[in-house]
C-alpha cells in the first residue's frame, strides 16, 4: 500500500462527507425533491465504499452499485455495518430516480441519514486502521 492510495482514499472520504452534508441540507430544505437529497446520500455511500477499496489497493471499475461495492469489500475480508436492505434501497437514486419526475421515497429521510452516517463513520474507522497497519 502506498501513501498515494491512502491519500486518495482520504480525498474520497472528504468528498463523501461533503456529499452527506449536501444530503442533510437538501432533506431539510423546503421545496426540494427527496430524490435530490437521496442522490447525494447515495454518492456519499459510494465514495465511502470506494475509499476503503482504494486504501486496500483494490480495483472496483466504473460502478454506482452500492450492493456490488459492499460485496467486493466483503470478499476481501471487510466486515461492513449491518445496514439491512438499505443499500439496495439507496441504489436507484444514483441514476434511475434522479431522472424521474416522480418523488417516490424508497426509504425515509431518517433512514437515509442514518445509513449514510453509519457508512461514513465505518469508513473513517477503517481508514484509520488501514493507515496505522501500513505505517507499522
Amino acid at each position: 500500500m502506498t501513501a498515494t492510495a491512502i491519500e486518495e482514499a482520504s480525498r474520497l472520504l472528504r468528498i463523501a462527507s461533503a456529499d452527506f452534508a449536501a444530503c442533510v441540507a437538501l432533506i431539510e430544505a423546503p421545496g426540494v425533491r427527496f430524490a435530490n437529497a437521496a442522490f447525494h446520500g447515495q454518492q456519499a455511500i459510494e465514495k465511502a465504499l470506494k475509499a476503503v477499496l482504494t486504501a486496500r489497493g483494490e480495483n472496483f471499475g466504473r460502478t454506482h452499485n452500492l450492493v456490488a461495492l459492499a460485496g467486493q469489500l466483503s470478499e476481501v475480508g471487510e466486515v461492513l455495518p449491518d445496514t439491512g436492505d438499505l443499500l439496495s434501497l439507496v441504489n436507484p437514486y444514483a441514476v434511475t430516480l434522479r431522472y424521474d419526475d416522480l418523488d417516490d421515497e424508497l426509504l425515509s429521510a431518517h433512514s437515509l441519514r442514518n445509513v449514510v452516517a453509519t457508512m461514513i463513520e465505518w469508513d473513517n474507522g477503517r481508514l484509520v486502521a488501514i493507515r496505522e497497519m501500513k505505517s507499522n
